[in-house]
């Protein structure tokens, strides 16, 4: 289904599932993909902007990305296409503390510099 954007074109969808007697198995096996139209600043004679245009390829991996997102990798062992997974709490935990060790060791190796600078001056004049 194409149209602008807010004409409704999910709510009839929505609106059609809901009459179905499987509305729930039809909404676990589908999937919705959705494709936007880009316009330019500029415009044409008759005072419409001119759309950009989208090749081929350009689409079909638009919508095999979308695809990919909704699908788990799991489900597509075969594909090299592997999407970003996002870093558990635990995982940003431990990387937390490993900066804050790391900060740490490098603020105590100043310090000790500092003060073995300081204490070699207060006792060697000349230096």
């Amino acid at each position: 289904m194409a149209g602008p954007y807010g004409s409704g074109k999910s709510s009839i969808i929505e609106t059609y599932l809901k009459q179905l007697k499987q509305h729930d198995e039809i909404r676990k096996k589908s999937l919705r993909v959705s494709m936007a139209t880009f316009i330019e600043n500029e415009t044409d004679k008759d005072g419409n902007y001119k759309k950009i245009p989208l090749e081929q390829d350009e689409i079909e991996v638009g919508i095999l990305k979308q695809l990919f997102y909704k699908v788990d990798y799991k489900d597509i062992p075969q594909s090299r296409y592997r999407k970003l997974i996002g870093v558990s709490y635990q995982g940003r935990k431990i990387y937390q503390q490993y900066c804050w060790n790391i900060i740490s060791i490098m603020v105590m190796i100043i310090c000790i510099y500092v003060w073995k600078i300081k204490f070699v001056c207060y006792f060697d004049k000349s230096y």
